[in-house]
């Protein structure tokens, strides 16, 4: 299952970093699941590597964050000096954070998973953050 999420807005407001800025943000965030059918007398971690589709450089994760980041510059070249000039550019952030979703679990996998979803998540918008940092450490390079 695939949820988007598509919002124009500069990410500095997203990620409380707002300064006047000179390259317009667009955010295309990507939410992408993939299925865990628990057995419920059994460790749940090992069941949520195996069912991972996620695998980089050989190992698995349970979680996944890709952050590429398109630029578009619009610039203009002084008639008088020859000197280029960039006019305006805009970032296309096209992030995809894949997530397990477990179904047949126990009342205590669950509850466990709770926890472990809620620090996997965390660990992901880190990475997801990473994604518009880069783009505002280019931005006012």
């Amino acid at each position: 299952m695939k949820t988007f999420l598509a919002l124009p807005l500069l990410l500095g407001l997203l990620l409380g970093t707002a300064k006047p800025g000179r390259t317009e943000v667009f955010l295309n965030l990507e939410s992408d699941f993939y299925s865990v059918n628990v057995a419920s007398n059994a460790p749940l971690f090992p069941q949520l590597l195996r069912a991972s589709p996620i695998t980089v450089k050989s190992v698995k994760y349970t979680g996944y964050t890709s952050a590429p980041i398109k630029w578009d510059f619009k610039y203009r070249v002084d008639a008088y000096t020859g000197q280029c000039r960039i006019v305006s550019s805009h970032a296309f952030l096209n992030p995809k954070i894949t997530m397990p979703r477990i179904y047949g679990a126990s009342d205590r996998q669950a509850n466990a998973f709770d926890g472990f979803y809620r620090a996997l998540l965390r660990h992901e918008m880190g990475h997801y953050n990473i994604g518009g940092e880069t783009a505002f450490a280019i931005d006012y390079a």
